[in-house]
């Protein structure tokens, strides 16, 4: 049992990860926010969430879900900081 448990341990610690692709599709991800929301696509923005997504900006409420952080972002746009 021990053996067992002690190759299901080494097996597991040795994964290989393929973090160049990770960081190349968050890369991905972050210039399309930027495109959407300098060009003013709040509805843009929002697809890039996930549905309970959770938006914190300091000093003012938590926005939870796509519909609240597109509202939050519309208003940023809409204020004029693009």
């Amino acid at each position: 049992m021990r053996i067992n448990l002690l190759l299901f341990i080494i097996i597991s610690c040795n994964q290989n990860v393929d973090y160049d692709s990770n960081i190349l599709e968050i890369k991905k991800v972050n210039q399309k926010y930027l495109e959407f929301y300098n060009s003013g696509n709040y509805e843009g923005v929002a697809s890039l969430h996930t549905e309970n997504a959770v938006v914190m900006p300091p000093n003012v409420p938590a926005r939870v879900g796509k519909d609240q952080i597109m509202s939050a972002i519309k208003e940023e746009i809409d204020m004029g900081f693009t």
